[in-house]
């Protein structure tokens, strides 16, 4: 309805002056809005009905705000009289025990049996229930404003023991998103499947917004309109806090909910394990047969093979005892049939940023990555992952800035909202304590300012901004090259290329991936062809250097070894992976007693590319171009995936001594002169065994050659895994658990070892390297 058309039907009703003030109602509502790393999601709103029938018309628009329903007196009354009447009775009922059931039934026969006279009450109470489930309107603040279903039970029936329900607009966006989520049908693009294509969303967010409190009031909607043998069920980050979710939250919100919202249950108002909503013992009637209980464990396995109609996947951002990708994969089987294709039921995932863990932030990370809302496989309508992501920020609703009508004060209170909030906005309070920290600069001031901002994201880019550890790195400017690496891939520039390297051995008909070449004995025969890269999706390197056929596999033979034609080129150092001690498993970021294994290539300075004349911040070269954080299935395939990308790239092999792995497979596989050697102070000679080790002092000189790397050159840098590693890194004792810093690190100390001549190359062969590298043919990402 248009204002005219609201003058032309109201001025009778209602003054002229009060329906000037009014608005028309919004169409849509936005969620995703105003953060650079997201696209905003537009979502149809109902149509409005006629304002006549929209709660506080007429009412001047200062006086129109949500109001909470009130309970009637004489239904209070009416339930307190059956209470006292059985209470009396109570020596003739079976165990002389009044149950709250035996209450609210005979409540129920009361206002059958008296419906005249409770006409009034009776007409409330539909219209409550109509409101639970089909939304509700109201003119706030002279607009009109449609509320969700589930948010009106919310505000009205669910009790949070620990704080009061007020109307947020913020929540009433929140509760509309979950419904749309519900109930979609189509894909981005407005393409109609005829079934759901949406599992549930997923919801990252700051301390203390209700969001387990919300997410257990849609589980309760759902499960109780739901009929048959069907669970919805609560899980959390570990075997315990599921329970704490169930029993210190939901179990006081069925308590307090008014008897017409509560559907016959099995046992008393508090059944521990489960609230089963089925006809207790000898009683005739129908029956949910519907229930809501917990999962005792972290693990999948809980609910595998169970029929679900509702998940709250809690602080998956904490959750470390299991994969969430795992969990979540056959969570998804729980709650649809048909490999996905039928969805019937939903789930909600939130989690609070401020408390997630090194591994368990994350794989949630990568869950809300898989989630995105406008990517979508065209074939099923859904997202990678099932889900929709939200998003809203802390300063959107933060308590203390919300004004008379729940509108969020981000910035620049009116002189009416100064009333409830100061003089300054959520958005100014937060920046302004940022400003004080940052101006401070000390090292105790800039952790604060990185703590506000976990604990108040106001960028979805800070929800995954993890705690780093105490070990001198420049913690802004790697969360700066994060997040520009994160941006280029989101615009579709990724900065390295993911890929394997092949042999290609003459006369066989296709490339051999390390595993296929070890598993045919070539490694044993010595055999040998050309190394090259291959693009693909699922590749186990990433690469932001590629090298034209003429010039990868550099290498000459001498004495039956081969050497690298050009040694001072590049640099590699590994780490191998291997079974750790438990106290080691403990500091891992996955608990895993198998560590990954670790790959980086660093090129060295190029002066053919990089000469004295250009600013070092234009500099091409001096970065890591090759790195491989894996899992493989054997040592030997490992180390032949460490010796094919040495050769592709021909630089040296610097390894840990500690682990002679690497060491061993280049000297059986005839590498031995890609081996990096340091010199001997004493003797100017080499030591007598290649690469380092990886002792205490070591560790440390590895840590700050990183740091050194890191304050010049990280603006350069391409590789995300490095820089991320980087970033949560804890410390020297820690090393374990960042098998690919540790590779890069090698890699570093490698850089810095004295450079010991080979005599390996002829004059001729030194032309013709200066002559190649003056043109560079190479593509670079």
């Amino acid at each position: 309805m248009t204002k005219f058309e609201a003058y032309e039907e109201y001025n009778e009703m209602v003054p002229f002056s009060i329906l000037v003030t009014y608005e028309e109602a919004d169409k849509y509502f936005v969620v995703n809005d105003e953060d650079p790393d997201l696209r905003p999601i537009k979502i149809k709103l109902p149509n409005t009905p006629k304002w006549e029938y929209i709660d506080g018309f007429g009412d001047k628009t200062r006086d129109q705000y949500f109001i909470k329903t009130r309970y009637p007196q004489r239904l209070i009354e009416l339930y307190n009289k059956v209470s006292s009447m059985l209470a009396s009775e109570r020596t003739s009922l079976k165990n002389g025990v009044v149950t709250v059931q035996r209450i609210i039934d005979e409540v129920w026969e009361q206002l059958q049996a008296r419906q005249l006279e409770f006409e009034t009450e009776i007409l409330w109470i539909k219209k409550q229930i109509w409101h639970c489930h089909y939304g509700y309107w109201f003119f706030n603040c002279g607009k009109p404003t449609y509320i969700d279903g589930w948010h009106y039970r919310f505000l009205n029936f669910w009790d949070m023991t620990d704080a009061k329900v007020e109307y947020r607009d913020r929540d009433r966006r929140w509760f509309l998103f979950q419904r749309y989520a519900y109930t979609c049908t189509e894909d981005n693009l407005g393409n109609d499947f005829g079934r759901r294509v949406c599992f549930g969303t997923t919801y990252p967010k700051h301390r203390r917004d209700g969001a387990t409190h919300k997410a257990l009031c849609v589980l309760y909607d759902i499960m109780t309109k739901t009929v048959g043998n069907v669970s919805g069920g609560i899980q959390s980050f570990d075997d315990d806090n599921a329970s704490s979710h169930y029993k210190d939250k939901l179990l006081p919100a069925f308590k307090s909910m008014p008897f017409f919202l509560k559907p016959q249950w099995k046992g008393t108002q508090a059944p521990q394990a489960e609230l089963h909503f089925t006809r207790i013992d000898n009683k005739v009637g129908d029956e949910l047969g519907s229930k809501i209980d917990y999962a005792t464990t972290a693990k999948k396995k809980f609910y595998d093979g169970k029929k679900l109609y509702f998940y709250l996947g809690e602080e998956e951002g904490k959750t470390i005892l299991e994969d969430i990708d795992d969990r979540w994969d056959t969570i998804k089987f729980c709650l649809s049939q048909g490999g996905g294709k039928l969805i019937h039921g939903f789930s909600i995932h939130p989690t609070t940023v401020y408390e997630m863990t090194q591994g368990g932030g994350d794989n949630y990370e990568r869950l809300c990555k898989s989630s995105k809302f406008h990517e979508r496989n065209p074939e099923t309508g859904q997202t990678k992952s099932g889900l929709f992501r939200i998003f809203i920020p802390a300063d959107d609703g933060l308590e203390g800035f919300v004004d008379k009508y729940g509108y969020s004060v981000r910035s620049n209170p009116t002189p009416e909202q100064k009333e409830y909030v100061g003089e300054r906005g959520a958005k100014d309070y937060i920046v302004s304590q940022l400003a004080e920290y940052e101006e401070d600069g000390s090292a105790e001031a800039m952790e604060k300012a990185r703590e506000l901002k976990r604990l108040l994201p106001t960028q979805y880019s800070h929800c995954f901004t993890t705690i780093g550890g105490d070990v001198g790195f420049n913690t802004e400017l790697l969360d700066a090259a994060i997040e520009k690496l994160k941006r280029q891939i989101e615009t579709g520039l990724p900065p390295t290329v993911k890929g394997d390297f092949k042999w290609v051995v003459e006369g066989y008909p296709y490339p051999l991936s390390s595993k296929e070449f070890i598993d045919m004995g070539f490694d044993l025969k010595k055999k040998d062809g050309k190394v090259e890269f291959f693009p693909t999706d699922k590749g186990k390197w990433e690469l932001s250097l590629l090298l034209k056929s003429d010039q990868s596999n550099k290498k000459v033979k001498r004495d039956g070894i081969w050497y690298p034609m050009y040694p001072f080129k590049f640099t590699t150092s590994a780490d191998p992976f291997q079974f750790l001690k438990t106290v080691e498993k403990e500091k891992r970021d996955d608990k895993s007693r198998l560590s990954k294994g670790g790959i980086a290539t660093f090129w060295e300075r190029d002066e053919t590319v990089d000469p004295d004349s250009k600013d070092m911040a234009q500099w091409e070269s001096y970065r890591f171009v090759c790195t491989y954080y894996n899992r493989v299935g054997s040592d030997d395939e490992y180390a032949e995936d460490t010796l094919m990308q040495t050769i592709y790239f021909g630089g040296e092999m610097y390894a840990e001594r500690n682990v002679p792995l690497i060491n061993k497979h280049f000297i059986k596989r005839g590498y031995e002169g890609y081996l990096k050697y340091e010199i001997d102070e004493l003797t100017s000679k080499p030591k007598e065994q290649p690469g380092y080790y990886s002792l205490a002092e070591s560790k440390q000189h590895l840590y700050k050659a990183v740091q050194r790397y890191l304050v010049r050159n990280i603006n350069r840098e391409r590789h995300m895994e490095f820089l991320r590693q980087c970033r949560v890194n804890k410390g020297v004792e820690y090393m374990t658990s960042y098998d690919l810093f540790t590779a890069c690190g090698g890699c570093l100390l490698g850089s810095e070892v004295v450079r010991f001549e080979k005599d390996v190359t002829t004059p001729e062969d030194i032309s013709e390297y200066k002559r190649m590298l003056s043109a560079m043919p190479m593509f670079r990402y």
